[in-house]
């Protein structure tokens, strides 16, 4: 008998759950991911260029960035970014990021301008000097939780000398990154 009541007592406990309507409070929130959408960031990229072409000075195996900026709303970044190539080369630039969604995963699309000073320490005659640098490419945040980011991006960069016969070169550059935003 007490088994009896026992099972009769489960089903309808059971069953009443089953039947209740939720509270708002029981209510399943919606899948909404929450990032910082404004604000400092600080970053860094690691990354690659193959270059295009003859005499290119771009064609450095590896790619070092450090970035500092702001994003103005969940679209629109400014930022400096200073990077070198293995030591070859150094620059500073400006960029400006375009993000097409305000989602986990947020394509965009990025250009870049500023000055490269180019220093070939692998080869005996004075290639170096300063030149004009430029990129644009597209490229995905991917929001990790509320500050961080991690990015990818492909861009197209070119290159010219101030001077006549100064350096210049054009490639395809590639990198990965990470972003904290204040």
């Amino acid at each position: 008998m007490k088994r009896i009541i026992s099972i009769t007592l489960l089903v309808g406990i059971l069953s009443s759950s089953a039947i209740r309507p939720l509270n708002a409070q029981e209510r399943e929130a919606p899948d909404r991911f929450e990032y910082k959408k404004s604000g400092f960031f600080l970053g860094g990229e690691l990354g690659a260029l193959v270059g295009f072409g003859d005499g290119d000075v771009f064609g450095a195996p590896g790619k070092l960035d450090l970035l500092a900026g702001y994003q103005i709303n969940p679209y629109i970044s400014v930022a400096a970014d200073l990077w070198t190539f293995w030591f070859i080369a150094y620059a500073a630039e400006a960029h400006v990021k375009a993000n097409f969604t305000d989602s986990k995963i947020s394509p965009y699309a990025i250009g870049t301008a500023g000055v490269v000073g180019v220093i070939n320490v692998f080869e005996e005659e004075d290639t170096g000097g300063a030149a004009v640098t430029y990129s644009a490419g597209l490229g995905a945040d991917f929001h990790l939780w509320r500050q961080s980011t991690l990015f990818a991006e492909a861009r197209y960069r070119g290159g010219r000398g101030f001077e006549e016969g100064g350096p210049a070169g054009h490639g395809l550059e590639v990198g990965v990154g990470y972003r904290w935003t204040f």
